[in-house]
């Protein structure tokens, strides 16, 4: 009995297929009533357009290797401006922002200094994300804007950066504690080592035992 090669191949890609799964990608949220810290924060302030703006960045690992879905933070407003805001996961470029992977146009739903409202973005499709890689999530406060992305209340810390001039430069911040911020997605689902060689293996003996 003989098999086209590419019903092999097709034989052989089915077994090798990685799954996914849901899976949290980062996250530093607290729980209750401490999912963030109510009173800190990186100010989202002014706008780009009219000269004047400050617009925070921190740097994250992702956890996982896979496609995103959901990207949760913590944002309080202030002074009853407009409190929109443009949220962007960029790539790290040296430890700068660099390619914008994906943005989204927000608004806060919480009076900074209170808790536990957060922003959730979802719907989020085709950004994938890579075990180990860090990138950034930045806010821009694309029309005028006072803002705060309240700081987490967990203790993670790293690179913190803040840009006065819509992200032309930038500057390390006030504090290594990084601001409230969840991403979630669909993690692939990596087989170990030996067990893609025991599939592999158990294609080619198939492969065989078609041919003969």
């Amino acid at each position: 009995m003989r098999v086209s090669t590419a019903i092999v191949i097709l034989a052989i890609y089915c077994l090798l297929a990685l799954p996914a799964s849901a899976g949290t990608f980062f996250n530093d949220l607290g729980t209750g009533s401490t999912v963030y810290q109510c009173c800190q924060g990186f100010d989202v302030f002014g706008s780009p357009n009219q000269g004047q703006s400050i617009e925070p960045a921190n740097l994250f690992t992702s956890g996982l290797t896979g496609s995103i879905s959901e990207i949760q933070f913590a944002l309080g407003y202030a002074n009853g401006l407009n409190d929109s805001v443009t949220a962007m996961l960029m790539t790290d470029n040296g430890g700068v922002p660099g390619t914008v992977l994906g943005s989204w146009a927000v608004s806060s739903t919480e009076l900074f200094g209170f808790c536990c409202n957060l922003v959730d973005i979802t719907g989020i499709t085709g950004i994938n994300l890579v075990a180990g890689q860090q990138y950034f999530f930045v806010l821009n406060p694309a029309v005028l804007t006072d803002d705060a992305w309240n700081l987490n209340s967990t203790g993670a810390t790293g690179v913190t950066l803040d840009s006065s001039d819509g992200g032309q430069t930038w500057h390390s911040s006030f504090t290594t504690t990084l601001g409230a911020l969840a991403v979630y997605g669909a993690a692939t689902s990596v087989p170990e080592p030996g067990s893609l060689f025991l599939l592999a293996g158990g294609a080619v003996l198939v492969w065989r035992r078609l041919r003969g």
